[in-house]
């Protein structure tokens, strides 16, 4: 998808020269053969007029060879001129071989084939050209026949009436010819616009864009993939899909594209997984994924994938803002009645006891009013770390607001429990805390 990707077609309406010149000697090795067998049986049985044998042999061999050369020459876009010239050359060469035949006015249809080709080498609107110089070339054939330096099989009054009625046709048909040729040209013009505007919104999109093959390998990946994943795109074609995703999502993506990948439809809902970036980080990303296997240009599952890692992590800090005193990082009251109320419903199902230790500091007051509040955010900050230090990993410790904290534990001796943690070494400055211990043994329910 790629701007300039191999297979790109020179615009229409100018042709490849190989292929006009293999036209071109397709026509003089075999076609000019077979139509000069062709006439020379017919005038054996008295079928066409009685030319001379080298005449024929001229014509036939001599006039598609000059075909041939001029069409070689003309390797680009014609001038104007030089479209003229071709087309009144193969229109001569049209005249004199059905006027020599002696049936001109019934071998006019001739003159489309030249057009068609004409059209389709040149475009739509060489349609005038090509009808000009058949009218022409017409012309001049029926009036050799008038002036009897043309055979005719026909009487003159048929001859002339037949042409006329012919050059109408022949009008019709090239100007079918060019207007069948103009919607073919806005068709392919409007094709290549919306192949354009797509490669340029793919290659430009900040999303990124990946086709997985049926058998779940890369196909294709557009240029974002070096921003979000921080690997070319050559890189990542080929891989499997499992190589980038985190092995803890791969599960969740199996089961949530398993619809799409049994029918042709699309996720309707972004799917949220994680992918390996190249310095070895974890990338939040949400996926889209569209099934178009059936579509002969994609043969694939098209996955758009859209980076969410900052709206992840201003998500994360959201809550952690909400949840945490923002001073001393702490969980706030928040969360610890919350987990009170776990321990406490723990208590109850297995008789185990809670101990809640309060605490609050001495003379906070006048530290704020002395020091000034800097300093008190500092002694609150060290308070908290100094908790940290003394609790368990399965203890709570927060801080209720002001100079107030708490420290919920479980799993500890009724007697013993709320004397051993507020006896802890971290808890014996006086100046740091006055402890108040509180203890709860419910009964199991």
């Amino acid at each position: 998808m790629a701007a300039g990707a191999p297979g790109d077609e020179p615009a229409f309406p100018f042709r490849s020269w190989g292929r006009r010149r293999a036209q071109a000697f397709f026509v003089t090795t075999v076609i000019g053969p077979m139509a000069l067998v062709a006439v020379l049986t017919l005038r054996h049985f008295g079928l066409v007029a009685q030319e001379p044998v080298w005449a024929w042999i001229v014509i036939l061999t001599v006039l598609p060879l000059v075909s041939v050369l001029s069409e070689s020459l003309d390797s680009g876009p014609s001038h104007p001129l030089l479209v003229h010239a071709r087309v009144a050359w193969h229109a001569a060469v049209v005249t004199i071989v059905i006027y020599l035949t002696g049936w001109g006015p019934v071998l006019i249809g001739a003159f489309a084939f030249a057009a068609l080709e004409t059209v389709a080498h040149d475009g739509s609107k060489s349609w005038r050209v090509s009808a000009a110089w058949s009218v022409v070339g017409v012309a001049i054939g029926q009036f050799f026949i008038f002036e009897h330096w043309a055979p005719s099989f026909l009487s003159e009054r048929e001859a002339q009436a037949l042409g006329l009625m012919s050059v109408f046709v022949l009008m019709f048909i090239i100007r079918m010819a060019g207007a069948t040729m103009a919607q073919k040209e806005d068709a392919e013009a409007s094709m290549r616009a919306s192949e354009n505007r797509y490669r340029s919104l793919v290659q430009h999109s900040s999303d990124l864009i990946i086709v997985l093959g049926e058998d779940d390998h890369i196909s294709y990946a557009s240029p974002a993939t070096m921003r979000l994943l921080g690997h070319p795109p050559e890189d990542v074609i080929g891989m499997a899909d499992y190589e980038l995703l985190h092995p803890e999502d791969r599960e969740l993506l199996s089961r949530e594209i398993g619809p799409i990948l049994e029918k042709s439809t699309s996720a309707t809902e972004p799917i949220n997984v994680r992918l390996a970036h190249a310095d070895g980080s974890w990338r939040h990303v949400e996926v889209v994924i569209t099934n178009l296997c059936q579509e002969p240009s994609v043969a694939g599952y098209v996955a758009n994938i859209r980076d969410i890692s900052e709206r992840k992590q201003a998500e994360a800090l959201l809550v952690h803002q909400a949840l945490h005193d923002p001073l001393t990082g702490l969980p706030n009251r928040t969360v610890i009645l919350d987990r009170a109320e776990q321990l406490l419903a723990r208590a109850r199902r297995y008789g185990q006891p809670v101990a809640a230790l309060f605490l609050d500091l001495d003379n906070f007051k006048d530290i704020n009013d002395t020091l000034g509040h800097e300093a008190g955010d500092r002694i609150l900050c060290e308070v908290a770390d100094r908790f940290r230090v003394a609790v368990r990993a399965s203890d709570s410790v927060g801080r209720f607001g002001g100079d107030e904290f708490v420290v919920i534990t479980g799993d500890m001796m009724a007697a013993t429990g709320p004397e051993a943690l507020a006896s802890a070494e971290n808890f014996q400055t006086r100046w740091i805390a006055r402890p108040a211990v509180a203890i709860a043994t419910p009964q199991p329910a």
